[in-house]
Formats: C-alpha cells, structure tokens, sequence
C-alpha cells in the first residue's frame, strides 16, 4: 500500500511539473512584431504555457499564440529570426532543442480568414 501512495504521489508530482510554465530571458535588440503588437527592444521574461506566450517587460505584458517545437540540433545561444516589417517568426532557444514558433499575422492564429 506504501509503495502504491508513493507511486501516485510521484506520478502527480511529473504531471504537474509537465503542466507548468516554462520560462525564458530573451533579448530582443530591435523593435519586434508579434501577433499585431509591437515590442519595444529589451530584455523580456517569455513564459510559455500550452500554446500561449506572454512576454514580460517592467509592467508590459503581451499574450500571443505559440507552437513549440523541437529543433533536430541544440541551439547554442538564443536566436531570433524575423520576417518582412520586423515581424517575429521564430526564437530559438540557446542550450535547448526549442524553438518557439510565432504566426506573422492575427489573422494567422485565428484560422486565416478575416
């Protein structure tokens, strides 16, 4: 019985680890698009929870879709690639295998129709 308790204790303790937010420092050295909305250059704190993003900067505060995705090899340092206006596509995140993938437009995340 004491190794079941133990068992499922572990188990819940995974699922809620797996569950949680991850979180990042990201540089963002130029003005930046995401989703419509600009980000001032800085030094943003990027929590990422499910398909959501939310980018932190002193009191600013912007939630915008997210796809994670692994990349094939481990990224060495943070890199951020943009599109056409500043628009930011993709961060990729340094001493991981994650990239952060972003929609270039809200029309993107919302299905594509308008």
């Amino acid at each position: 019985m004491r190794k079941l308790c133990i068992l499922f204790l572990t188990m819940a303790l995974s699922i809620a680890i797996a569950g949680a937010a991850t979180k990042y420092t990201v540089t963002l050295y130029q003005p930046s698009v995401v989703n419509g909305t600009e980000l001032k250059p800085g030094d943003y704190k990027v929590e990422v929870a499910g398909d959501k993003a939310t980018f932190k900067l002193g009191k600013t505060t912007v939630e915008v879709p997210v796809k994670v995705e692994e990349t094939t090899q481990k990224n060495d340092s943070n890199a951020i690639r943009y599109v056409e206006g500043g628009k930011l596509q993709e961060i990729r995140i340094g001493g991981t295998h994650t990239k952060l993938v972003f929609s270039s437009t809200p029309a993107d995340s919302a299905g594509g129709a308008r």
